[in-house]
């Protein structure tokens, strides 16, 4: 019957998908490597159709405008900690602009000088890739003009059982592309 076919896509959902995440942190400086995120929570923001009013006769009508825009302009990413802290390690520079591993808090004397472009946020684009169950790419998302906004605690707690030490932080970027890269 030709029914049957339709009905026979068990084997047809996505599950067991990984979101691995690509930061090019030496495109900021060459002291930053590039590192890859395993995330374990990754949301795709919603997107909006704009729209603008057009009269005619009297009557005026919403009419989309055929420009796509988010609904936030704000990612947040949360991802697996490895096993010696270097990407915590690297993103924590990244959100300091290279400084060392302190909290800085700044002087009520400074005044701005020809070196404040080198301490100006550096953004770069941030790649996300959809992986299927079987290691296929599926999909490719591409955030432009990231840099990050939030940079979230780090809670450390002696474990029995060894789960993944979990980190997030969130990054403005200025519009993303969708790609898929699978037929």
């Amino acid at each position: 019957m030709p029914g049957e076919d339709l009905m026979d896509f068990k084997d047809s959902f996505a599950v067991r998908n990984k979101w691995i995440a690509d930061v090019p942190l030496s495109r900021i400086s060459p002291d930053f490597k590039d590192i890859s995120l395993h995330l374990t929570d990754f949301t795709i923001h919603s997107k909006t159709v704009a729209t603008t009013l057009a009269s005619w006769k009297g009557i005026s009508l919403e009419i989309p405008t055929h420009i796509m825009q988010p609904s936030d302009r704000n990612i947040a990413f949360s991802y697996m900690v490895d096993i010696n802290f270097d990407n915590y390690f690297a993103l924590y520079q990244w959100s300091n602009l290279g400084s060392p591993l302190e909290n800085i808090t700044p002087l009520n004397d400074i005044t701005p000088s020809l070196d404040m472009d080198e301490k100006s946020i550096k953004s770069i684009p941030i790649n996300v890739f959809l992986i299927s169950e079987y290691k296929t790419p599926i999909m490719k998302i591409t955030y432009h003009n990231c840099w990050i906004k939030t940079f979230n605690e780090l809670a450390l707690s002696y474990q029995d059982e060894p789960d993944p030490i979990k980190h997030g932080f969130t990054c403005v970027y200025s519009n993303f592309t969708l790609e898929k890269l699978t037929h």
